[in-house]
């Protein structure tokens, strides 16, 4: 019947692919669409952004974008897919973004630091976001079960991606294009779902639902939440990981706890802590005037090069406990992470000598000292002597 080359790009059909692409089978499966197509029409009276409509049946109509030309951007940078369009009083749902969609989207390169992709999304195709080079954070939706060739390609700014993402999606090992030594971070439902190669790009992967960034003066850390299933009973655990510091930065001290302000229930002046459990890939990376560093007990993880190439560090101040150094640096060593130059005086630890020096061993084991140290300050009343103070305990002071 379709004899001598006919080859539709689109066929579309009540029902049953699987019939259909049987019975008609000189005819990719892929071109078979369930569905009666509408129009290129614009959307919403003069919006710039252009769909192409598909009813479903009489409740249930889609819709692809196919290219948006007019900016949505808001004030703060972030720019929203919209979930609905409306045609003639009916609802579509925006399901797709095509090829190139934002290939004409106004400043994209300037403007767009946020971008928001809404839970109906299945297909993100060929070089959609390509080129929003000050795109920095991206939420990709439970919904999304495929990312094609070079999506966010030259967003080379991008510092979270929280993606929603189950087990079963397909993405190109060419949609995102991240510098080397980046500190991007992916939040993930499972890493267990993300080892295609793609998502070795980021410098970070996170178990957990990204909430928003806290910065503490140079320093910013990247608040989480995990929910923990024991029994019959889940519970919410709170967490934040360093990921970036200004490059100008001297003196660091790494907080145990940061706090969004958020209560912790609704009329409760009762604040939500995030407990500082990591530091990122290249988090301290060329901080050249970084003297002094303070690590706190509650890190469990410290990422590859974090302090890479920070050679004026003169005292390290560590109160992480020593049954948890063997992991702190999980598949790397010491060297890995104070990398290229760094060489401190003392390293003041909370307890056990040997251990840090065995774990910690590219530093003298005669730099280690027990202890918190204090301030070169003149003691009682310029008196002319001055003592360097060492807390051991809450009992015991040395000077």
């Amino acid at each position: 019947v379709f004899a001598s080359g006919v080859s539709p790009e689109k066929i579309y059909i009540p029902g049953s692919i699987g019939d259909y692409s049987s019975a008609c089978n000189i005819f990719a499966e892929s071109v078979f669409t369930i569905g009666v197509p509408g129009y290129n029409t614009e959307s919403d009276g003069g919006s710039g952004w252009y769909y192409d409509y598909l009813t479903i049946d009489d409740e249930n109509s889609t819709a692809t974008l196919l290219r948006a030309e007019k900016s949505i951007t808001d004030e703060n940078g972030k720019l929203e897919i919209p979930a609905v369009v409306t045609i003639n009083s009916r609802p579509y749902k925006v399901t797709k973004i095509a090829k190139d969609a934002f290939s004409k989207y106004p400043n994209k390169a300037v403007d767009v630091k946020g971008l928001s992709i809404p839970d109906n999304i299945t297909v993100i195709r060929n070089n959609a976001f390509s080129g929003f080079s000050r795109l920095e954070k991206v939420e990709l939706p439970e919904s999304l079960d495929s990312i094609q060739s070079n999506a966010f390609a030259s967003c080379n700014n991008i510092t979270h991606v929280w993606s929603k993402m189950g087990s079963s999606f397909v993405i190109s090992d060419d949609a995102f294009s991240l510098p080397a030594n980046n500190i991007a971070t992916l939040f993930v439902p499972s890493k267990s779902y993300y080892t295609s190669a793609v998502w070795n790009n980021f410098s970070n992967m996170v178990e957990g639902e990204y909430v928003s960034d806290k910065q503490e003066g140079d320093l910013t850390y990247s608040c989480y939440k995990t929910v923990v299933v024991e029994g019959e009973s889940t519970t919410t655990k709170y967490s934040a990981i360093l990921t970036k510091s200004s490059s100008t930065v001297k003196v660091v001290q790494i907080k145990e706890k940061v706090t969004l302000d958020e209560p912790v229930s609704e009329g409760s002046e009762e604040k939500i802590y995030y407990d500082v459990t990591s530091i990122g890939k290249y988090a301290f990376q060329n901080c050249t005037q970084l003297s002094k560093v303070e690590l706190p007990k509650s890190l469990t993880s410290i990422g590859y090069k974090a302090f890479a190439d920070c050679g004026n560090i003169k005292t390290i101040i560590s109160f992480i406990p020593a049954d948890n150094l063997v992991s702190l640096f999980g598949s790397y060593v010491v060297s890995d992470v104070f990398a290229s130059g760094v060489s401190p005086e003392k390293i003041y630890i909370p307890e056990s000598v040997d251990v840090y020096s065995s774990v910690w061993n590219i530093f003298a084991e005669s730099i280690f000292t027990l202890g918190v140290p204090g301030y070169n300050t003149e003691s009682d009343g310029g008196s002319g002597w001055y003592y360097d103070y060492l807390t051991i305990d809450d009992e015991n002071s040395t000077t």
